[in-house]
């Protein structure tokens, strides 16, 4: 089975992710596809294919991450490329928190799977990019579109099974882990 670990966004961030998606479609620059939007989340790292009895380790060595909850918003859109190409769209989590978590979760997990060379980013990813036939213009598109201020806290994570079917993947929860001090703040 395919695992990975995330933290679920609030409907008003997946709300964002869905306009941000209806406006690059209507400007019909790149040919790809779009992420759920109903279930935009952070992946805080994907671990792949796993055993069964491999998944049940990570369930319980995930117990000991125990983070805090942190106030996360939402930065702007941006982008990973490859040769200049933009291949990944995505909306930028400003939450510098989560870098600290992301860091715990993959010391926590070393023993269980083989570590992304990439450095975390924190992100939601919006589209994946097949083809595209003006990346200045694309690139200039996203820079200038301007993403709601909207605050929200991240107060748990999720361990997620992937099942990849022709419509896209889907993603059931295996085991949500609660982070500790979870308070309530305003702004």
């Amino acid at each position: 089975m395919r695992l990975f670990i995330s933290v679920d966004m609030p409907s008003e961030v997946c709300q964002v992710v869905a306009e941000v998606q209806h406006y690059l479609k209507r400007c019909n620059l790149f040919d790809g596809s779009y992420a759920d939007s109903a279930n935009a989340h952070l992946t805080v790292v994907f671990l792949g294919n796993v055993k069964e009895e491999v998944a049940i380790q990570i369930e319980a060595a995930l117990y000991t991450v125990d983070p805090p909850s942190y106030s996360a918003r939402l930065g702007s859109l941006g982008y990973f490329e490859r040769d200049n190409q933009v291949k990944v769209i995505f909306i930028n989590l400003i939450c510098p928190e989560l870098t600290g978590f992301a860091e715990r979760v993959h010391t926590v997990l070393a023993p269980f799977y083989e570590s992304d060379p990439i450095p975390f980013h924190s992100h939601i990813t919006v589209a994946r990019v097949k083809h595209v036939s003006n990346h200045e213009q694309l690139k200039r598109e996203l820079i200038a579109y301007v993403l709601p201020s909207i605050k929200f806290e991240v107060d748990c994570f999720t361990l997620k099974e992937s099942v990849l079917q022709s419509e896209g993947p889907m993603h059931t929860v295996r085991v949500s882990y609660p982070c500790i001090g979870v308070h309530n703040r305003k702004g």
